[in-house]
C-alpha cells in the first residue's frame, strides 16, 4: 500500500505542473508552437529549439508524457496487488487509478483535437475540465492507499449523532466540489473567450473594457460562483467545529478554505494590475491547489461516513475500528434490520499494545485469587473433618453417660437425615477474618 501512496503523489505532482504549464503555454500564445503536427513537433519527434513558443509548447507534451507514464505506473501497481485488502473491489485504489489512467489518455487525444481545431476555445475549455478530472481520481486514489491522513477518517462513535454528523459533512463537501467545479470550468471560459479584460476592478467593476455584455456578464458570473463558493466553504469550515468529526476531516476543510482566500487575493490583485502575465500563472495555479484542497476533503468527508481505513499501512489508527463493526455501522445507517455485532476476538486483536498488557495483568491476577481461594476452602473442610488435637478418643470416653429416663417419659423422636456437611461458601464466611 506504502507504494500505491507514493506513486499517487507522484502522479499528483507531474499533473499539476503539467496544469500550471499548460495555462503557461495558453498566456504566452505558444499553442500553436508546434504548428498542426501530433504526436510530432513542426514535423519532427525531436525538432529544433530555435523558436521560444515551440520549446514551451513542446516542454507541455513532454510533461503530459510523464503524466502518462506516472498513471499508467499507478495503474498497474494497482493491478498487480488488486487480490490485497484495500486495492481491489469497491472501495479500493485498482477503481480510481484505472479511471485516472483512462481520463489521461482521453486528455491526451483531447489535446489532438484541440490542435486539429486550430485552439478552440470551447475545446480547451474541455480540454481542461478533463485535466482536473484527472487531478480528482488521483487524489481519491491517494485517499484510498491510506494518504493524506485518510486511516484516521473514521467516526469518532458509532451512536447515531454521530453518524449523522459525519453523514452531514460528506453532503457538504459533496456540494462544495460541484460548485468548485463549475467555478474552474467558468474561469477557464473567462480566460478563453478573452472575457479576463472585459471587466476591471475589484470586487466590482470600475472599468469596462469591452464592448461585448455577453463577456462582461461572464466575467461577473464568474465572480458571483466564486464569491458563493467561498462563502459555502466558510460556512462549512465553521459549522464543523461543533460536529463530532474527524480532526482530519477538519482540518483539511480549514486548508481548503486557506487556498480560497488565497486565490481570492491573486485576482483581486491581477484585475487591478491589468492582468500580468505573472499573475495569470500564479491565478491559474493557485486554483488548481484549490481544486485539490477541495477533493481531498471531499474525499477524506466520505471516507469517514461510508468508506473503510486503508487496511495495509503501518499506521496503528488504520486499524482503530475492526470491519466487522464498520460493516454494522453501514447496515444501521442504511435502515437495515439486521446488526452485526464485533467479536469480542476482533476486539482484543484491535485493540492497543497497552490494553493487552493490561488484560493480561488482570488474567494473572484472577489466577492468583482463584489459587487462594481454593486453598482457603481445603483448609477450612480439613479442620471440620479433623478431630482437634487437644480432645482425642480417651477424652471422648472418659465423658459422663447420660442418665436413663423411663420409656413414657422419652418423646417420639421422628429419625432426621444425617447433617451435610457446610457448603464451601459458608466456610469461607465463616472464616472471613482469616481471609
Amino acid at each position: 500500500m506504502k507504494t500505491l501512496r507514493r506513486l499517487s503523489y507522484v502522479a499528483l505532482a507531474v499533473a499539476f505542473t503539467q496544469i500550471v504549464f499548460g495555462a503557461i503555454v495558453r498566456i504566452t500564445g505558444s499553442g500553436w508552437g508546434c504548428g498542426e503536427h501530433w504526436p510530432k513537433c513542426a514535423g519532427y519527434w525531436f525538432p529544433p529549439l530555435d523558436r521560444p513558443d515551440l520549446i514551451v509548447e513542446l516542454a507541455h507534451r513532454y510533461l503530459a508524457l510523464f503524466v502518462t507514464v506516472a498513471a499508467a505506473a499507478l495503474a498497474y501497481a494497482a493491478w498487480k496487488r488488486r487480490g490485497e485488502i484495500g486495492v481491489g473491489g469497491r472501495g479500493g485504489v485498482l477503481r480510481p487509478a484505472a479511471g485516472a489512467l483512462g481520463v489521461v489518455v482521453a486528455t491526451a487525444l483531447l489535446g489532438a483535437v484541440t490542435i486539429k481545431l486550430r485552439l478552440n476555445p470551447f475545446v480547451i475549455v474541455t480540454h481542461l475540465s478533463l485535466a482536473m478530472a484527472l487531478l480528482a481520481t488521483i487524489v481519491v486514489a491517494g485517499v484510498r492507499a491510506g494518504g493524506f491522513g485518510s486511516p484516521r477518517a473514521v467516526p469518532l462513535a458509532a451512536d447515531a449523532g454521530t453518524l449523522a454528523a459525519t453523514a452531514k459533512s460528506w453532503r457538504v463537501a459533496r456540494i462544495a466540489a460541484v460548485l468548485a467545479f463549475v467555478v474552474l470550468v467558468f474561469g477557464a471560459l473567462t480566460a478563453n473567450l478573452g472575457a479576463a479584460g472585459a471587466c476591471l476592478g475589484f470586487p466590482t467593476c470600475r472599468v469596462y473594457r469591452s464592448p461585448n455584455a455577453g463577456l462582461v456578464h461572464l466575467q461577473l458570473t464568474h465572480r458571483v460562483l466564486a464569491f458563493l463558493f467561498a462563502l459555502h466553504v466558510l460556512g462549512a469550515a465553521m459549522m464543523i467545529r461543533k460536529r463530532a468529526v474527524a480532526p482530519v476531516v477538519k482540518r483539511a476543510v480549514w486548508i481548503a478554505l486557506g487556498t480560497i482566500v488565497l486565490q481570492i487575493l491573486v485576482a483581486a490583485s491581477l484585475v487591478e494590475m491589468r492582468l500580468p502575465p505573472a499573475l495569470q500563472s500564479l491565478h491559474q495555479a493557485v486554483g488548481t491547489l484549490v481544486w485539490i484542497a477541495i477533493v481531498v476533503y471531499a474525499a477524506l468527508a466520505a471516507r469517514a461516513a461510508y468508506g473503510d481505513p486503508a487496511l495495509l499501512t503501518r499506521d496503528p489508527d488504520a486499524l482503530a475500528e475492526p470491519p466487522e463493526s464498520r460493516v454494522a455501522r453501514r447496515r444501521e445507517t442504511s435502515g437495515a434490520a439486521a446488526k452485526v455485532a464485533t467479536p469480542p476476538s476482533v476486539a482484543i486483536v484491535a485493540a492497543e499494545p497497552a490494553a493487552n498488557a493490561r488484560l493480561v495483568e488482570i488474567e494473572r491476577a484472577a489466577k492468583a485469587y482463584e489459587a487462594a481461594i481454593s486453598a482457603l476452602v481445603a483448609e477450612a473442610e480439613a479442620k471440620l473433618v479433623e478431630p482437634d488435637e487437644e480432645t482425642g478418643p480417651a477424652d471422648v470416653a472418659a465423658a459422663p453417660s447420660p442418665v436413663a429416663m423411663p420409656e413414657s417419659a422419652v418423646a417420639p423422636v421422628e429419625s432426621t437425615a444425617p447433617p451435610k456437611r457446610p457448603h464451601s461458601i459458608a466456610v469461607i464466611v465463616a472464616r472471613g477474618a482469616d481471609f
